[in-house]
C-alpha cells in the first residue's frame, strides 16, 4: 500500500475554513508519475489500441502533464494518436468510417486536444460522425449506431456524456466556435432528462428509446456511468465559464451533493451508489469510478464552479484510492478496476468483475492524484494553525 503524503503549508480558505487555519496539504504528483511511467513502459504506445479504456489512459497522461510539464506523457500521448491517423485515413478513403459507437468516438477527444494540424483527419472523421449519428426521438446522441457488431441500437447511455460530451469540449477549446458549446449544452441537458432521477440527482446507466424506458428501470445508479457525468459536467462549468447557463451550474452541484453523499467511510464508493434495500456486502467498492468522482468535485472546487465544501470528500477519496493500489515488483499497482459495463440490473451490476492493472484503472487514478495535489488533507482533525 502506498501512504498518503502530506506537507504542512498555509491553506488560503475555502469552504467555511477561515484564512486563520492551517491543515497539511495533500501532495499526489509522485505517486501520479510512478503510475504514469509504470504504465508507459508496461505498455507501449505502438501496440496500444485505440479504444475508450486506452483514451481514459491516455486522457489522464495529458492531464498530469499539464500540472507538472512531464514531457514523456506527453510525447506518448502525441504518438498514440499518430500511429492511428494512417488507419483512419485509410477507411475515410475508402467511404467508411472508424466510428460505430461513442466509445470508438472517444479516442478523437486526444486529438482535439493536441495542437497538431496532421491530426486533421482524424477530426474531421469525427464531426462528420457527430453530425450523422443516430439521434433519439428528442435529439440526444444514441451511444451506437447499426454498424456496430455488438451494439444495441436506440439507446442513450451516459457513457457519452464523456466520450462525446469531452470532444465537444475539446472542438470549442480549440476553435472558439459557440456552436460547439451549444451542442454540448444541449445533449448534456437532454441526456440529465433521459437518465437522470429528479428525486435521488443520481442517473441511471441508459435510457431505451424504443421501448421509452430507463435501463435499469428501479433506482440503481451506478458509479462509473455517473463519474462520467460529472467529470464532462464539471469541465463543461470550467470551459464555458461566464457562458454557462445557470440551471447547468445547478444540475452540476446537485449531482456532486448526491455523490457526496454516497461516499463510503473508506473515502471508496461502492459499484451501486444506491443499492436497493441498503448497505450490500456484495456491492464491492470500485477504484476507477471512485477516483474519477472525487477528480471531478477536486477539480470543480479548485476551479470554483463548486462550492468549496465539497472538497471535503477529495482527501478520504486519495485515501481510500491508495488503499487499492498494490506495490508490485516494478512499481506500483492498481487493484479494483471494474471491466466494461453494460446497463442492466442491480445484480448485472455486481457480477462485473474487477481487473487489476487495467489501463482505465490506472488513468482514473491519475486523475485524481493530479487534481488532488495541494489541496487541504481534510482526514485529520487537528487544524490549529501551528
Amino acid at each position: 500500500m502506498v501512504l498518503l503524503s502530506v506537507l504542512l503549508a498555509c491553506t488560503g480558505g475555502s469552504g467555511d475554513r477561515g484564512a486563520d487555519r492551517w491543515l497539511p496539504h495533500l501532495e499526489t504528483l509522485s505517486l501520479a508519475q510512478d503510475l504514469a511511467e509504470r504504465g508507459m513502459d508496461r505498455n507501449p504506445v505502438d501496440v496500444q489500441p485505440h479504444d475508450w479504456m486506452q483514451t481514459v489512459w491516455v486522457y489522464s497522461l495529458l492531464r498530469l502533464s499539464d500540472v507538472t510539464g512531464d514531457e514523456a506523457a506527453a510525447r506518448y500521448a502525441a504518438t498514440w494518436m499518430t500511429d492511428w491517423l494512417p488507419e483512419v485515413q485509410a477507411l475515410v478513403a475508402d467511404g467508411d468510417t472508424p466510428f460505430v459507437s461513442s466509445d470508438s468516438l472517444s479516442p478523437a477527444i486526444i486529438a482535439a486536444r493536441l495542437d497538431d494540424p496532421a491530426l486533421q483527419p482524424i477530426i474531421d472523421a469525427a464531426d462528420a460522425y457527430l453530425d450523422t449519428a443516430p439521434r433519439s426521438a428528442d435529439g440526444a446522441i444514441e451511444h451506437w449506431t447499426d454498424a456496430a457488431p455488438f451494439g444495441v441500437p436506440d439507446q442513450v447511455w451516459i457513457d457519452s456524456q464523456f466520450m462525446i460530451g469531452q470532444y465537444m469540449l475539446a472542438r470549442y477549446v480549440a476553435t472558439g466556435d459557440p456552436g460547439w458549446a451549444d451542442r454540448w449544452v444541449e445533449q448534456y441537458d437532454l441526456v440529465s432528462r433521459l437518465c437522470r432521477d429528479p428525486a435521488d440527482q443520481l442517473y441511471r446507466h441508459a435510457w431505451d428509446d424504443a421501448a421509452g424506458e430507463n435501463i435499469p428501470a428501479e433506482a440503481v445508479y451506478w458509479n462509473r456511468g455517473n463519474s462520467w457525468v460529472l467529470t464532462t459536467g464539471v469541465d463543461g462549468l470550467i470551459v464555458l465559464g461566464d457562458a454557462a447557463p445557470d440551471w447547468l451550474a445547478d444540475a452540476v452541484e446537485a449531482h456532486a451533493r448526491a455523490v457526496a453523499d454516497a461516499q463510503d467511510g473508506s473515502g471508496l464508493w461502492p459499484t451501486v451508489l444506491s443499492p436497493p434495500g441498503g448497505p450490500d456486502p456484495d456491492n464491492y467498492l470500485e477504484t476507477s469510478g471512485s477516483a474519477l468522482l472525487a477528480a471531478a468535485i477536486a477539480r470543480g472546487t479548485t476551479a470554483g464552479v463548486l462550492p468549496a465544501d465539497l472538497q471535503a470528500v477529495v482527501a478520504p477519496a486519495v485515501v481510500g484510492v491508495e488503499g487499492m493500489i498494490e506495490e508490485g515488483d516494478d512499481g506500483p499497482v492498481v487493484t479494483g478496476t471494474s471491466f466494461g459495463t453494460n446497463p442492466g440490473s442491480y445484480e448485472d451490476y455486481l457480477a462485473v468483475g474487477q481487473v487489476d492493472d487495467l489501463l482505465l484503472g490506472i488513468g482514473a487514478v491519475i486523475l485524481l492524484l493530479a487534481d488532488a495535489d495541494g489541496l487541504p488533507d481534510t482526514t485529520l482533525d487537528d487544524r490549529r494553525a501551528p
